[in-house]
C-alpha cells in the first residue's frame, strides 16, 4: 500500500535524524545504537528512561530504537503519550 511505503519512508529520516541529533560525533551510524555512542546529555536522559519509565533487566548499554525516539521528541519538544510507555 502507498500510505503504508511513505509512513516508512517517513520512520526512517525520523529515525536517521534522531540518531544524528543524540550520538556524538565520533559514533558509528551504520552498527549497533549503543548508549555510548551518546552525547553526555542524551546518555543521562537514556539513563533516566531506562532506569525511572521503561525499566528493563536487559543491557542498558544497548539502546533501543524506542529510545532513541524518546530521545529525540524530549529534545525536540515533541509530545509524548507517557501512559502508553509507562512500563511497571
Amino acid at each position: 500500500d502507498h500510505h503504508d511505503h511513505h509512513q516508512n519512508i517517513k520512520s526512517k529520516c525520523i529515525y536517521n535524524d534522531a540518531r544524528k541529533m543524540v550520538c556524538n560525533d565520533h559514533a558509528d551510524m551504520t552498527g549497533k545504537l549503543l548508549a555510548g555512542s551518546f552525547t553526555f546529555q542524551c546518555r543521562i536522559m537514556h539513563y533516566v528512561l531506562c532506569q525511572t519509565f521503561l525499566p528493563r533487566s536487559t543491557n542498558l548499554a544497548q539502546a533501543s530504537e524506542e529510545d532513541l525516539i524518546l530521545l529525540w521528541a524530549l529534545q525536540t519538544g515533541r509530545q509524548i503519550d507517557w501512559a502508553h510507555l509507562v512500563r511497571y
